[in-house]
């Protein structure tokens, strides 16, 4: 008798390894489905489980069947019911574990209390709720509120900011231009300074009074004192000279801040004078000409009056610095031993002549090494006369 495979649908006779599950027909009796229901009545806890449920009936079918069963069942090649076996060992095997799982599960679940359910519970629930959600946007609102305030803050803070950068920038510039101006200053005062340095070590009086000799006669400014007879000097040169020489003397009373005692020189050039403050007073010459050449003579008188005030200079030096001396001694109407009357003897006019202007040069060397110099009326009235030369 030929038989196939339900799966593969080989057909083939029973010699041929085809298995029979059961040669006879089987019954299902009303009691194997009674025995299924209760065999899953017990295993309750896999119904979850579609594999287990198939397990379940297939074993149930299984057992149930009954050598005097009617229905005829399917055979299956050797293949396929290994193949059959496998899988149904695969789904028991997921079904155990599954079910292992979901009873260690409701193991560990608490167990449900009854309680008395009260129905306001939910009710005042919600309306707390509701209150904190209302308190939230009242919050939320006063936030937003307050944020607007804050940003008009900012942008209050922000322009005041932007002032005060503002104004401390013009304060810096302000400042940098005062240290320019500062710097500046300060570079004029070191320049004025060091040329006040340059200009204090400067010799103005022998600048503007420049004394030497020229031959046997001393010079002022290039002017000549005394005459002699191969040598002819003109008055009028004479005269220059010896106002040159009344001009130095007025300044360097002022430089040493003194006063002449009983004479009161005038210097006017080639005509100047001096005056004798005595009683009575009289009025000396000093210019002179070739009319001159007696003891008494007005030009005579002066020149004795003038060699006492450069004596009196001399003194004042002496006595403010002990190491100076004139190098001609001045006692009367002599100079280093020599008369300064102009008389018939021109050669010792003439030496007396270049003596005075020695002392002089030597008194004038000495006062430019004051600490202060000549001061301001002796400069003022060596302005004026250079104004006028």
């Amino acid at each position: 008798m030929s038989q196939h495979c339900m799966r593969c649908r080989k057909t083939g006779s029973l010699e041929e390894s085809y298995v029979n599950i059961n040669a006879t027909s089987v019954l299902l009796p009303t009691t194997s489905f009674s025995i299924m229901r209760e065999k899953e009545a017990s295993h309750s806890h896999a119904d979850v489980s579609s594999h287990v449920k198939k397990i379940q009936r297939l074993h149930a079918i299984s057992e149930s069947i009954t050598a005097t069963s009617t229905i005829p069942i399917p055979s299956m090649c050797p293949e396929c019911l290994q193949l059959l076996t496998q899988m149904l060992e695969k789904s028991d095997a997921r079904a155990r574990q599954e079910k292992k799982s979901l009873t260690s599960f409701l193991t560990s679940m608490p167990k449900a209390k009854a309680k008395d359910v009260d129905d306001s519970a939910p009710r005042d629930l919600v309306e707390s709720y509701q209150r904190v959600v209302l308190a939230m946007q009242q919050e939320r609102r006063a936030i937003h509120l307050e944020m607007e305030s804050l940003g008009d803050q900012l942008a209050a803070l922000e322009l005041e900011e932007a002032n005060v950068w503002q104004d401390i920038n013009n304060r810096l510039w302000a400042i940098e231009n005062l240290n320019d101006a500062r710097d500046s200053n300060v570079a004029r005062v070191l320049e004025m300074e060091q040329r006040v340095h340059t200009i204090r070590r400067m010799n103005v009086l022998n600048d503007a009074f420049y004394i030497w000799h020229k031959g046997p006669f001393g010079t002022i400014n290039g002017f000549c004192l005394g005459r002699l007879a191969r040598h002819h000097i003109d008055w009028n040169e004479i005269n220059a000279a010896w106002g040159e020489v009344a001009l130095l003397l007025v300044l360097l009373s002022e430089a040493l801040d003194i006063s002449f005692n009983n004479y009161q020189i005038v210097p006017l050039g080639s005509f100047s004078k001096i005056i004798r403050l005595q009683s009575p007073t009289m009025e000396y010459a000093l210019h002179g000409s070739d009319k001159d050449n007696f003891a008494e003579s007005l030009f005579n008188l002066g020149l004795t009056a003038l060699l006492q005030c450069v004596a009196q200079l001399g003194e004042v030096a002496e006595a403010r610095d002990v190491s100076f001396r004139m190098p001609y001694k001045i006692s009367g109407k002599l100079v280093g031993g020599m008369s300064i009357l102009f008389l018939r003897d021109e050669e010792t006019w003439t030496k007396a002549s270049k003596c005075v202007l020695t002392n002089l040069k030597w008194l004038l060397a000495w006062c430019s090494k004051l600490p202060q110099g000549y001061n301001s009326s002796a400069r003022d009235s060596l302005d004026g006369f250079l104004k006028a030369t």
